[in-house]
């Protein structure tokens, strides 16, 4: 099937600047040689020597040089006393569970000779099913972080000091004691908890100082293993205000406020993608960090598939170009503040109260809601926003359609996102009048993902007792009097309850390499629940975790007859699905038309922010992971720093360059001033222009990055950069999280303090209605004069002037016609036989093709276009699993990424016909396309895989 779209990858593909022709005619560009490198001025000048250099880079430098050889020979040295399950050169498996508060999997983890060196999928049993995200798979990388604490540290005038466990837990311990009994206030903030286990012994130690449970107890999961109450705890004559509060860094306070009012209960339900016909997103990227993301993908997948004879509608409402949006069928460019108008819109269009959609949404509106009501139940309409009022109106769409019970699911809970946004200002408000006696920190940040994050360290530095169970000397963790490091996922036990009849466990592959010890261990201890123990291999989780399974869920199964049988095949499987029921949810009520005003009144911004989350980095907590930091980002293909995404028409008039007096009073989406669009051209030659965000009396300065499908009158920051700017002259918090010089070192800045890697977009996070939110906050963006280089690796990977890179077609085509009709053979020239001949591209070979038979693994690996979404796991992957160097951001701006594969990103765009009347550009033998139709205001986006090609030959 023909098609009339034009592919492109960045601005100067599309308007066929000089760099970009300069760079598609040498496809081999001249290198600097290692003897030039080595031998050049700037080198020799340098101070850090040969040993310095190879302990900054580390691993990669071996691995880049191990790789370059031939294989060597090498012979396993066995075991004086060999353990029974390694054998030497041969891997191992092991099930587990990934959770950081935001991302939740079952994994498999591979170890040789008992250390980890990959995380994947687990495919065979978990709700995720194989899917990974970047952040689950680069991981495993983390476990090696110099920077983790050694052990349990105490931070006084002298600084942050090693202190051993037993003097630790004396001292806390002594001073818990000391304020209960004087009644004093005690608040211990984590994330989200999912780990029944940890909610038990989180239960202990509140019941230990005399608090209430009722923050923890009123957990909407069911099924969770149940904890403790006051009447079972030991009697204690203590008696403090102590209570459990939920901090994360992405609130989801609006859909459980939504949900109780509705329904009356304070739950997220069960949402299932595969069962939707047709799925509407509204400033929801539930594809990328969005609640149970990794369970939608897979979900989202299925529908994405032609062989069923059926695939789903996907429409997508956003003002920023998402992970999610660029896999939707029909997309819709918004501002944050329109979302509720849209929803209400939809309401109306479906005949369900609501209020009609202004024009220039009306169209839209209504013809969602007539595909809305055809499908009906098989249905599905999800929110991104935080708003209370904006949830109730999609809450009301979803039940006109019938969704609930279908694709909606009341009688599963979800138990990620529990942070309530009301008790978070109380919490502000006790710590900074200075009520709080102590407070306890564990895998949650808030001097660094809070908007008043200097109010928050100034109150935790005033409390009398300050903990963090941090395993780095964070934000957070730098303003509180004790460190008491937690394990590494990989060397830890826990177990999880992410919903409701569905748990997991995760087991430790390799022995703590520190002297760290459990968050978990640390709060029995405190609770007198257990005795003190420092040793790396103290069972008192694994012995507390075993008791609960066996006393609480091995009789809500029939599977195992014996608890041995249960626990053992439990560990091996990695996860177990029990019967579990929850309480019947209310019929649907709610004052929806007040909710429709309230969603709708809500004052458009000229400029409004979304702050998002990237693939790679998500929330932070990864950033100092080198993977992480060089993956490119599967929109933009900048690695190694965030910026500010604007749509290309708000770029050229803030910096109008060579756009006519026209062009700049033009308020329009679509500038059609080809010449101007050059400057929107980033590259190692040509870097990004600097702009400066305000929301109150906070700025950033960022550099710009105008992205194509982004809504007029927005712009986009990526969460989880400017990690560890409090550290001074240490990388406190992880190497590969703050800049590097050109030839290595760090960059510094004019006090001697190291740069943290881009800006911490969080402090520009507000309030509406009662709630945290990260979009349609009002920000003002002026220009400066200043630019900054950009790694970004989307141009220097050209087409090559081949027009049939990527190939799509419609469902209905694909059901009916021949498949060379929409896919027709790649066939190249060849001189065969004294001839030119066409020939199938497969049957071209430069190299002689290695005997199939008997040769074991033959490596291939293929794609299914459809439902990948660019995601960038594969690429992660394929790093952990070759050790591919890391290489820097200056590297990447000179286009010498090592990554084996990548994921092209392709905008496409919709031009005109009538191509056949056009004269071909007798230089290039190309139309010129500057004479279609552009539309790069709302273009498609396609991703195409391109995998390492040694594998067709590899022996």
């Amino acid at each position: 099937m023909a098609t009339n779209k034009k592919y492109w990858k960045g601005f100067d593909e599309l308007t066929e600047s000089p760099e970009f022709v300069e760079k598609k005619n040498n496809e081999f560009p001249a290198e600097l040689s290692v003897e030039e490198f080595v031998g050049s001025k700037e080198v020799s000048g340098f101070t850090t020597d040969r040993r310095d250099f190879l302990k900054f880079l580390g691993f990669s430098v071996a691995a880049a040089s191990l790789a370059a050889c031939e294989k060597p020979v090498i012979k396993a040295i066995p075991y004086v006393n060999k353990p029974e399950e390694i054998t030497p050169g041969i891997a191992n498996w092991y099930a587990s569970t990934f959770y950081d508060g935001n991302d939740y999997g079952s994994i498999l983890v591979k170890t040789r000779e008992g250390r980890p060196i990959l995380v994947k999928g687990n495919s065979s049993f978990g709700i995720n099913r194989g899917a990974a995200t970047p952040r689950m798979i680069g991981s495993v990388l983390s476990l090696y972080n110099e920077a983790r604490l050694k052990g349990a540290h105490r931070h006084s005038d002298g600084g942050c000091l090693p202190v051993s466990w037993s003097d630790v837990d004396a001292e806390i311990g002594s001073k818990l004691e000391s304020i209960a009994e004087r009644g004093g206030k005690i608040r211990l903030v984590t994330s989200s908890v999912i780990w029944p286990s940890t909610n038990s012994a989180i239960s202990a130690f509140v019941n230990k100082y005399g608090g209430s449970v009722e923050a923890v107890a009123s957990d909407p999961v069911a099924g969770e293993v149940p904890q403790e109450t006051e009447t079972t705890t030991a009697e204690s004559n203590v008696s403090a205000d102590v209570k459990h509060v939920t901090l994360d860094e992405v609130s989801y306070s609006g859909i459980r406020k939504a949900n109780q009012e509705c329904f009356g209960s304070d739950f997220i339900p069960d949402y299932n993608f595969s069962n939707a016909k047709v799925i509407v997103g509204i400033g929801c990227d539930f594809l990328n960090g969005w609640l149970m993301s990794t369970e939608y993908v897979g979900q989202y997948g299925k529908t994405r598939k032609p062989e069923s004879g059926w695939m789903s509608k996907h429409w997508q409402f956003e003002s920023i170009m998402s992970q999610t949006g660029s896999n939707a069928d029909q997309r819709v460019r918004i501002k944050p503040s329109e979302e509720g108008v849209v929803a209400a819109g939809i309401l109306h269009a479906i005949g369900g109260g609501g209020q009609a959609a202004p024009e220039n949404l009306a169209a839209y509106c209504q013809k969602v809601g007539e595909e809305l009501t055809a499908a009906g139940g098989a249905s599905l309409v999800v929110s991104g926003s935080n708003d209370t009022n904006i949830q109730m109106v999609v809450n009301a769409i979803n039940n006109h359609l019938g969704s609930y019970g279908k694709t909606i699911d009341h009688s599963i809970n979800i138990g990620m996102g529990k942070t309530n946004d009301d008790e978070i200002k109380k919490l502000e408000d006790e710590l900074t009048s200075g009520s709080v006696d102590a407070v306890i920190f564990y895998d949650t940040n808030p001097v660094y993902f809070m908007e008043n994050g200097e109010q928050w360290r100034t109150a935790i530095e005033a409390c009398e007792l300050s903990v963090s169970f941090a395993q780095y000397d964070d934000e957070t963790a730098s303003a509180c009097g004790y460190i008491c490091p937690d394990n590494h996922y990989l060397e830890s036990w826990n177990d999880f309850n992410p919903k409701t009849g569905h748990y997991s466990l995760a087991q430790p592959v390799i022995r703590p390499l520190y002297d760290t010890r459990q968050a978990q261990e640390s709060l029995l201890v405190w609770a007198g629940e257990a005795a003190r123990s420092s040793s790396k291999d103290s069972t008192v989780v694994y012995d507390y975790i075993a008791e609960n399974w066996a006393g609480n869920l091995f009789a809500k199964q029939t599977e195992y007859t014996t608890v041995a049988e249960f626990w053992n095949w439990a560990v091996h499987n990695g996860s177990l699905d029990v019967k579990e029921e929850v309480p019947a949810a209310q019929s649907f009520a709610g004052n929806i038309q007040q909710a429709v005003s309230k969603a709708t009144d809500i004052e458009p911004q000229e400029m409004e922010l979304v702050i998002y989350q990237k693939a790679g980095i998500g929330t932070g907590k990864d950033s100092a992971n080198p993977w992480l930091q060089e993956m490119p980002d599967p929109l933009s293909k900048v690695s190694w720093d965030n910026y500010v995404t604007m749509a290309p028409a708000d770029v050229l008039r803030m910096f109008p360059g060579g756009l006519s007096e026209e062009a700049k009073a033009n308020n329009a989406d679509e500038i059609s001033d080809y010449g101007a669009w050059n400057s929107l051209y980033i590259g190692q030659e040509s870097p990004a222009k600097v702009v400066s965000v305000t929301v109150g009396e906070k700025s950033l300065k960022l550099p710009v990055f105008p992205m194509p499908g982004q809504a007029s009158g927005t712009i986009g920051i990526a969460m989880g950069y400017g990690r560890g700017a409090h550290g001074g002259t240490e990388p406190v918090i992880g190497k590969a999280a703050y800049y590097t010089g050109k030839y290595g070192g760090y960059e510094t800045d004019d006090s001697g303090n190291l740069v943290a890697i881009g800006q911490n977009a969080f402090a520009l996070r507000g309030w509406q209605n009662g709630n945290s939110c990260l979009a349609g906050i009002g920000v003002s963006v002026e220009a400066t004069t200043e630019t900054y280089p950009l790694a970004c690796s989307q141009t220097h990977h050209t087409v090559m002037g081949r027009e049939s890179v990527v190939r799509e077609t419609s469902l209905a085509t694909y059901l009916t016609a021949d498949s060379e009709t929409y896919n027709p053979p790649f066939k190249l020239s060849v001189i065969k036989d004294g001839k030119h001949q066409e020939v199938p591209v497969g049957e071209a070979d430069l190299w002689d093709a290695h005997p199939v038979e008997n040769v074991g693994h033959r490596w291939g690996m293929s794609v299914d276009l459809s439902s990948c979404i660019g995601c960038g796991s594969c690429l992660v992957s394929c790093v952990a699993e070759n050790n591919v160097p890391v290489v820097g951001k200056d590297e990447i701006r000179r286009s010498r990424d090592m990554h084996w594969l990548r994921i092209d990103r392709y905008f496409s765009s919709v031009g005109d016909d009538d191509r056949n009347a056009w004269e071909k550009d007798p230089t290039t033998n190309t139309f010129d396309y500057h004479k279609m139709e552009i539309s790069e205001a709302s273009p498609s986006v396609v991703y195409m895989p391109m995998m390492c090609q040694h594998c067709n030959h590899a022996p």
